[in-house]
């Protein structure tokens, strides 16, 4: 019996779409059609090296290969505000790499845009979908989660030196600290009803924030990022009688009140893959399939939370 499969195109060709079509390659009912890229020579390397049947470096030939089932938009940051204004209309639905706008404005005006097309989609935040922080959550418990602490440190230095366009470090906290003030929404599974934030910054654009929250569901949350000092993403998670740590995001373990540790180990694919897309995709099928969100997904609609928050950390300069 011949196994119907969804057809996939894939919106960019830079160093992220390789995790991602290896991880797509892994299921059997995915067939992807076709790649684009604003440089012809890039699309025609990536689809030699996976077998894609179709390349170009035009969007409207990319629409118009195939009769697609989902899109990948895996642009850089600077470009994917333009992208997905011009691919929403089509209904199709998107996964979209982090980060889908640069500003709250740009958010908001997605926002419009898609509660006249209502276009399916998910947001590439893939350390949801990490299996270790999965289960770290279930080790707590959903109803008995505490507090959150996070460390989402940045190393500017390096950033402000690199040969990213200036748009992208100008809003690095768009561009990249999403991913850990993501998890402050994501693991409190509520809205943020008191909030107190300090920002010293550098030189105008180096953050050194410490904020400290109180969620609507009775959970408290901490958020530390300095970006003039060395240091890694951190999580901590505190609940009744234990705690969960992870630090980095991809080691963790379990605290017991007895000081006792117990290593949270990951799922094979996260070892395989780059953690969190194997079941990223598996949702994103789902999505396909059914043209629902499914937890713990994130939206362009459900993204106003966090870019709020951010958008208050840019205004604080103490």
């Amino acid at each position: 019996m011949k196994l119907n499969k969804y057809k996939i195109g894939i919106i960019g060709s830079g160093n992220i779409s390789d995790f991602h079509i290896n991880v797509l390659k892994s299921h059997k009912n995915i067939q992807i059609e076709s790649i684009y890229s604003k440089t012809l020579i890039n699309a025609k390397k990536k689809s030699v090296k996976y077998d894609i049947p179709n390349f170009t470096n035009s969007l409207d030939t990319f629409i118009n290969f195939s009769n697609y089932d989902g899109l990948l938009i895996l642009i850089s940051p600077n470009k994917m505000f333009q992208i997905i204004k011009k691919i929403i209309p089509y209904q199709i639905p998107l996964f979209i790499e982090k980060p889908a706008a640069l500003s709250l404005m740009q958010l908001r005006e997605l926002i419009t845009l898609n509660k006249k097309y209502k276009t399916p989609n998910m947001i590439g935040l893939n350390r949801r979908y990490y299996s270790i922080i999965q289960k770290g959550i279930s080790l707590i418990g959903n109803n008995n989660i505490s507090s959150v602490a996070i460390e989402g440190h940045e190393s500017y230095w390096r950033i402000k030196n690199s040969k990213k366009h200036k748009d992208i470090k100008n809003n690095w906290l768009f561009a990249n600290s999403i991913h850990t003030i993501d998890l402050l929404s994501y693991i409190s599974n509520s809205k943020i009803k008191k909030i107190s934030i300090l920002n010293l910054k550098k030189n105008n654009s180096e953050n050194n924030i410490s904020a400290i929250m109180k969620f609507k569901n009775g959970v408290l949350g901490s958020y530390n990022s300095f970006w003039s000092s060395p240091g890694q993403w951190s999580l901590k998670i505190f609940g009744n009688d234990k705690t969960v740590i992870f630090g980095p995001l991809e080691d963790g373990y379990l605290l017991d009140r007895n000081f006792v540790k117990k290593i949270i180990k990951p799922i094979k694919e996260d070892t395989i893959y780059k953690p969190g897309f194997y079941l990223q995709s598996l949702n994103f099928i789902k999505l396909m399939r059914t043209k629902k969100n499914s937890w713990p997904d994130v939206t362009i609609s459900s993204l106003i939370d966090s870019y709020t928050l951010i958008e208050n950390f840019n205004l604080k300069n103490d």
